[in-house]
This record gives C-alpha cells, structure tokens and sequence, in this order.
C-alpha cells in the first residue's frame, strides 16, 4: 500500500515545499500594516503623546505608497480622501501648538476610509487552496490509474515499475521547476514590480485553467477518456519503448505539478498563511484518501461527473485569477481604473472597474459558447454511432 501511495504523497509534499518560500519570504506593507500605524496614531493622540504621533504618522506614510494603488483602483473617491486626511494630519501636528483634536478627528476618518479595504485584503481562500491541489492531483492520479489499467487488460503487468518510475520523476522535475520559478518570483518581486508579477502570474494561471477546463469537458464522455488513454499508451506499446510508458507518465505528472507551482504562485500574494496551510492540509488529506481508494481498493470514480465539477470548478477558479490578475496591473498603475457600477465581490474575482468585469464578462461568453459547442459535437457523436 505504502509504494502504491508514494508518488502521491511526494505531491502533496512538493506542494508543501512551494509553499514554505513562498510564505517565507519577506511580504510587501500592506493595507492591515497601513491600518496598524494609524491605529498607533490614534493611541498617541488619545495619550496627548503628539510626538509619538507624529513618528507613528510618518510610519504610516511610508507605507501608504506602497498600497495606494490597491484603494484608488477599487474606489477613486476613498483615495482622494485618504490623501486629503494625510495631508490634514500632519499639518495638524506640525502645527505650534499642535492641533491635537483636528490630527485625531483626521485620522479617524482615514482609518474609517481604510477599514472595507483592510477587511478585504486576502482575496483567495483555503477552498481555493484545496481546490487546486485537489483537482490537480486528481487528474495525474486518474492518468496513472489509466495507464495501469491498460496495461492490465493488455497483459502487460509486468511494466507497471515504468509508470511508477516516470510518475515519480514527474514528481522530481515539478519539485525543481517550483523552486526555479519560486526564485526568479521573489527576486523579480520587489516595489513597484511586486504586482505586475503577480497580475502577469495570475493571467497566466488564468489562461492555463480555462485551457484545463476546456480539455476536461472534451473528455467528460467515459468512451471520450478511455480512448485518450488507449491511444497513447497503445502508440508507447507500439514503439517498443518501455520509455514511453515512463514518459507518459512523466508528463502527465508533470503537467499538473508545473500547473501547481503557476497557479499557487499567482495566488500567494493574496492569500493569508493560514487560509493556504489550511487548503494545502485539506487538499493533502483528500487526495490521500482518494489514492488509497483507488489504487488499494480498486474504487472506480465516476469520471463522467468528476470532469464536469472538476471543469465547473476550473471555470470558477480561473474567472477570479482574471479579476485579480488585472486588478494588481491596476495597483502597479499598469491599467487605467474607471468605476463600473458592480459591487465588490472577492470570492468571484470580481472588482468594481470596467477594465476588470469586461474581460471576465468576455470570458463568461465564451466559457458558454464553447461548453454549448462541446454539447453539440457530443452529441453528433453519439448520433453517429447509434446510427
């Protein structure tokens, strides 16, 4: 059992690894920081300490540049009148005497400017985390499986160590793409560059998942899946390359595990440590459990409804990648920021600017076209061979 669930469990640890540098490294000020030096501020103040108020204000607006971006992106209007009452605070304490009551009347509005967007700052959480470990393991686990199967019904048991060997270096090469992208994402991810990375990262992770989607739709049929997986692993066979095999199972591997390393590293700015150790912790214990299933007790998967939750989920996932991709090329002032009459909803992605909900509205288009143009072709299909 314990080989069996080996190559599964090294998944779950590299996801592991690509966490720990990612959570690790030095993180930008934020908004929650921005809101931490103003509530010091207020302390002062209620104190009568106007000089420690004065040094916590200059804090405070040291940080204000690095997250301005996010606030006059969401809410022009907020970011006006946040650098209003900056200003009005500090002329407030620069004053002789200090005007004490105007400094604190100015930073209690600034705090309650700041308050939706501090309380929104993590956009994803640990059911996105899972979702994509689960949904990515899932699908190397299904090929695997696949592939075992043909082998046993062609008689060839015998070359099962090929699969498992090639799973296992899939598992290897991912291990080393997400420290070589994790590298070149922390070094390239400082100041201003910071959101540009990850709004490029998550476009990316964005295109990759409807692609993804698109692909599991097309083979949400039983007989569609079965002759995927027949046909590679026949032309391996056919080759006379026990190689093959491996290599079918390297790339399949493979695959999800570079997948893995996009998709959590578009993700990693916005997500807490907690929300994404839970989700890595949930997504682990699930995907176990399901290898243990079905590689120890032959439990078969209802593949025809796994492809269709799992593509529905892969949309859903790749339509808030779109939202908050474009949102941070928005903060790193990458794309103009015009008001769009739309609230803001973070489990979709989904911001209040026409530059962001337009190409998301796009995308909802064509997600329908092209699963009404799947319907279609399947349905040709199966008229043809009924006829």
């Amino acid at each position: 059992m314990f080989r069996r669930t080996l190559p599964l469990l090294a998944l779950a640890l590299f996801t592991l690894f690509v966490a720990r540098p990612v959570a690790a490294q030095t993180p930008a000020p934020t908004l929650t920081d921005l809101a931490t030096a103003l509530d010091a501020v207020a302390t002062a103040l209620d104190a009568g300490d106007s000089g420690g108020a004065v040094v916590q204000l200059a804090k405070a607006s040291q940080v204000w540049p690095t997250v301005e971006g996010e606030v006059a992106s969401s809410d022009p209007a907020a970011y006006s009148a946040f650098e209003l009452d900056l200003g009005t605070a500090a002329a407030a304490l620069r004053a002789a005497p200090a005007d004490v009551a105007a400094a604190a009347a100015a930073v209690a509005r600034m705090r309650a400017t700041l308050d939706p967007f501090v309380q929104t700052t993590a956009t994803y959480t640990a059911f996105d985390a899972a979702a994509i470990l689960l949904r990515e393991g899932l699908e190397a686990l299904l090929v695997l499986v696949a592939l075992l199967a043909f082998l046993r019904r062609s008689g060839h048991s015998d070359k099962r160590g090929w699969i498992w060997a090639g799973g296992a270096a899939g598992v290897f090469a991912s291990m080393l793409a997400g420290f070589a992208l994790q590298a070149v994402f922390s070094a390239a991810s400082a100041g201003h560059n910071r959101e540009i990375i990850e709004g490029a990262t998550g476009i990316l992770a964005a295109a990759m998942l409807f692609y993804v989607a698109y692909w599991l739709h097309s083979k949400a049929r039983l007989g569609a899946w079965q002759a995927f997986i027949d046909e590679r692993t026949g032309q391996a066979l056919a080759g006379g390359s026990l190689l093959g095999l491996a290599t079918l199972a390297f790339l399949a591997v493979f695959r999800e595990g570079a997948e893995t390393v996009v998709f959590y590293l578009g993700m990693a700015a916005s997500i807490s440590l907690s929300e994404l150790l839970a989700g890595l912790a949930l997504g682990t214990v699930a995907l176990v459990v399901i290898a243990v299933l079905m590689l120890v007790f032959s439990v078969r998967l209802p593949l025809q409804i796994f492809f269709r939750v799992a593509g529905l989920l892969v949309y859903y996932l790749g339509f808030k990648f779109v939202g908050t991709g474009l949102h941070a090329l928005q903060v790193a002032q990458v794309l103009p920021s015009t008001p769009a009459p739309v609230p803001d909803v973070l489990f979709l992605g989904l911001y209040p600017t026409w530059e962001t909900l337009l190409p998301q509205v796009g995308l909802l288009l064509a997600t329908v076209g092209g699963l009404l143009y799947l319907r279609a072709r399947n349905q040709r299909t199966l008229a043809t061979q009924s006829a």
